[in-house]
């Protein structure tokens, strides 16, 4: 898994703080979470497939990853996607 995770990730997040989430869920059990989709379109370019993420969602999702990582932010304040057909919590 963590091969998989290695070529196919990338994060700026330090390892002590991956491995701090991990036990939050771990010890904590049932997590609160809430999950949003980039839609896009899927295209195939010289034989290549790749995916062509909507640049809204994708700006839309680095202002709620800034938001959730910003230790001021209050818990109240905390950013989450709007209920609809491609959001999902």
């Amino acid at each position: 898994m963590i091969d998989i995770m290695g070529d196919n990730f990338q994060t700026n997040m330090q390892p002590k703080m991956m491995i701090d989430l991990a036990k939050q869920l771990l010890l904590r059990g049932n997590p609160d979470m809430t999950s949003f989709t980039i839609m896009g379109e899927g295209m195939r370019l010289k034989g290549i497939y790749y995916y062509q993420a909507n640049e809204e969602d994708v700006k839309l999702a680095q202002k709620m990853i800034d938001n959730w990582m910003n230790p001021n932010t209050p818990k109240n304040q905390l950013l989450k996607p709007e209920k609809s057909n491609k959001w999902v919590q």
